[in-house]
């Protein structure tokens, strides 16, 4: 895996490139409900609607962050070099991936931060739906690191697409609450609880 300096220089640029640019085309409201996340490992998870949600959610973080991203984007060298030096790496969503998620977990372990769509793959719609079990490993497998959620609405006015997005505050879950299922079910009902956390979230203008 790529060094964090070289990520985070490479995620500083491209926030110094892409935050005007997203500005001038899309309709941008945000809000931060707290201050930015600085002590330890933190999981960001945020609910998926568009393929501009990763860089838009990342930039707009100001924070170094390692994410997943389908493992048919690295198909291009090109393309699979650049998302390496951002801080991507590949992923199999047709299975539980336990590598990637290996990783993820190698990060956190370190005291780093990782980026992570719960929910597995983009909605059709602003709902939230129910979280997969791969961030309920990842909570599971290192201590139950905060998680900071984050949820995006979008949709178009005019010929421009808006999108809100809201920064929450960061939490931890509960882990007496779910000791006593076995680790299918354990994860699974993390995913879940993550999700309905995002889910509860509400925008205000």
């Amino acid at each position: 895996m790529i060094s964090k300096h070289v990520v985070t220089f490479t995620q500083n640029l491209a926030r110094l490139i892409l935050i005007p640019v997203f500005f001038i085309v899309f309709r941008l409201k945000i809000i931060y409900t707290r201050p930015r996340w600085h002590q330890g490992p933190v999981i960001v998870a945020c609910n998926h609607r568009t393929v501009f949600d990763p860089p838009l959610v990342g930039v707009l973080s100001f924070q170094t962050y390692f994410y997943m991203a389908k493992k048919e984007l690295f198909k291009n060298p090109v393309a699979g070099a650049i998302l390496k030096a951002v801080g991507s790496f590949p992923v199999n969503r047709a299975v539980f991936d336990m590598k990637s998620l290996t990783a993820m977990q190698q990060i956190l372990q370190k005291k780093g931060r990782v980026f992570i769509f719960p929910e597995g793959t983009r909605s059709r719609d602003n709902a939230v739906r129910p979280g997969k079990p791969g961030i309920g490993f990842l909570l599971d497998k290192t201590g139950y690191p905060p998680v900071l959620p984050v949820r995006l609405w979008t949709g178009k006015r005019g010929k421009r697409r808006y999108f809100n997005i809201l920064y929450g505050g960061a939490f931890c879950i509960n882990r007496t609450l779910f000791e006593s299922l076995d680790e299918t079910a354990r994860f699974k009902a993390l995913g879940k609880a993550v999700t309905s956390i995002i889910g509860e979230m509400e925008w205000r203008s």
